[in-house]
């Protein structure tokens, strides 16, 4: 008999991240060889005691690691790849159920610390994983200028 799969939804799954993260995935490899702890101390004097609190300066370096490593350069196609991809949720630190940061949560956060600082970041996260033989030396560039968009749509 020819049978046929239909889709339902569950309300309750009977699972976690970690289970259907592969042991030997790049990015739980990665957790294990390169320390991001220092970050933290490094940005702690821009963030305010009060207000609403921000994504985890150790997030920050993680996602733009991401982008660096996956060659991934519009930070929507970043964040979109994290939201989709179980081992970049985990290696994150974002379980199934949470929202992972707006892509404009990247860019806010380098406008407070400062492109050079992001950069310091990003370089000593590259500099860790080539010590520790996680990546090779492979250099990207982005151009974050501004661009009057066409929102409506209607071309002249």
């Amino acid at each position: 008999m020819l049978g046929k799969k239909t889709f339902q939804a569950k309300l309750y799954y009977g699972l976690s991240l970690q289970d259907l993260v592969s042991q030997d995935d790049f990015y739980r490899k990665l957790e294990l060889a390169v320390d991001l702890s220092w970050v933290r101390p490094m940005v702690a004097h821009h963030y305010s005691d009060i207000g609403r609190p921000s994504i985890y300066p150790e997030v920050f370096a993680k996602i733009e690691l991401i982008g660096y490593i996956e060659g991934i350069i519009p930070e929507r196609e970043l964040m979109r790849q994290i939201h989709d991809r179980l081992s970049l949720r985990r290696y994150i630190g974002y379980d199934l159920d949470e929202q992972v940061p707006d892509h404009s949560t990247l860019s806010k956060t380098r406008d407070l610390l400062g492109i050079s600082l992001c950069q310091e970041i990003l370089d000593r996260s590259v500099r860790l994983c080539e010590a520790a033989g996680m990546v090779g030396g492979v250099h990207i560039c982005a151009d974050r200028s501004l661009v009057k968009a066409n929102a409506s749509g209607v071309y002249p």
